[in-house]
């Protein structure tokens, strides 16, 4: 019985692979996030160019959840905008530290 041994690509990680690697998958998780949440926007927007004035109590209440799940979304762009400006902050910090 032959057991072959498990090869590590990042065993001797002289160049930095590993973290590339790692950075490379965050910055692609970040991307497509932003995607479907620009894709949500696209198409709430959308419904609600549909529906111009309500009609009916159906139409008002679409127009109600449109506009709740709208800004629930504003919300959670709001909170990864102030994530970044958190990080640009303290990026500055360290670098007035360093001088």
């Amino acid at each position: 019985m032959l057991i072959q041994k498990k090869r590590n690509l990042f065993k001797n990680d002289l160049f930095g692979i590993k973290s590339k690697m790692f950075i490379w998958r965050i910055a692609y998780g970040i991307r497509q996030r932003n995607q479907f949440i620009a894709k949500d926007l696209e198409c709430l927007l959308n419904m609600s160019m549909c529906i111009t004035i309500p009609d009916n109590e159906e139409e008002a209440v679409k127009l109600e959840w449109i506009y709740d799940k709208y800004k629930s979304l504003i919300t959670e762009i709001e909170g990864d905008m102030k994530r970044v400006n958190d990080k640009i902050y303290n990026y500055r910090n360290k670098g007035s530290c360093r001088e």
